[in-house]
């Protein structure tokens, strides 16, 4: 089993925790400007992200199984790396729907 060394545990005990956390726990930003954010927590088996245009508008939302990573994105497609039950990963293009 793993533990930290003491002067870290000492710096999580001494540090105050924030009152609120943020409503995603990742960020991808693409060349054209969008910033695609995924949320903390799986839906039946998938987890949601979420993409801004550079002004703040909503473009659209992905949904993708939990073995699944959003790789790339822009206005109109996603791409993401698909795991299967053997492991092996397809790379999948997904349509951006608004």
């Amino acid at each position: 089993k793993r533990t930290l060394p003491p002067e870290v545990l000492e710096f999580l005990r001494r540090a105050p925790l924030p009152d609120a956390r943020p409503p995603f726990v990742g960020i991808k930003v693409a060349p054209d400007g969008s910033a695609w954010f995924i949320r903390p927590h799986a839906i039946d088996g998938h987890y949601e992200y979420f993409g801004i245009d550079p002004t703040g508008t909503l473009i659209g939302r992905i949904r993708v199984h939990t073995e699944s990573a959003l790789v790339w994105a822009n206005r109109d497609v996603a791409w993401v790396v698909e795991r299967d039950g053997d492991g092996l990963e397809t790379l999948v293009r997904y349509r951006i729907v608004q």
